[in-house]
C-alpha cells in the first residue's frame, strides 16, 4: 500500500508533509544544513501525531517555519499546548515565519539558535 493512500492518518500525512514541502521551508532547509549539525525535517513525535518541520536532534531543537495557517483561530493555543507538550520531554521549538524563512533564511537560522543559547551559527555559500 503507498504511503499516500495508507490507512494510518500520520503516516499519510507525514507523506504530504515531506515530499510537498511549503517553499519557505525549502528556502531554509540550506542554512539548517550548514549548520553541520544532524537533522531531520518532518520528525515525528508522540507516534507520528505531531511533525517538526525541522529537528535538530542532538540540541533537542525543533525549527517551525509557520505560513498563515498559524494565524486562524484557535490555531495559536494549539501551537502553544504543542510546543508545552514537547518541552515535556526535553524538546525547545522556536519559530519563523515564512516570510522571515524566504527574506533572509541564515540570518533567520542564527537568530533562532541564538535565542534557544545554542552556539552553532551558519556557514554561508560563497
Amino acid at each position: 500500500m503507498a504511503w499516500t493512500t495508507s490507512k494510518n492518518p500520520n503516516l499519510s500525512k507525514w507523506w504530504t508533509l515531506y515530499f510537498k514541502e511549503p517553499v519557505a521551508e525549502r528556502a531554509i532547509e540550506p542554512a539548517i544544513a550548514s549548520l553541520g549539525r544532524r537533522y531531520r525535517s518532518q520528525h515525528p513525535f508522540l507516534g507520528g501525531r505531531y511533525f517538526g518541520d525541522f529537528v535538530l536532534l542532538d540540541d533537542r531543537l525543533i525549527i517551525e517555519v509557520d505560513g498563515d495557517s498559524h494565524r486562524k483561530k484557535g490555531a495559536p493555543e494549539a501551537d502553544r499546548a504543542r510546543d508545552e507538550r514537547l518541552a515535556e520531554d526535553g524538546w525547545q521549538t522556536l519559530r519563523c515565519t515564512n516570510a522571515e524563512a524566504l527574506a533572509a533564511p541564515y540570518d533567520t537560522v542564527d537568530r533562532l539558535l541564538t535565542r534557544a543559547g545554542l552556539p552553532w551559527r551558519t556557514r554561508r555559500p560563497g
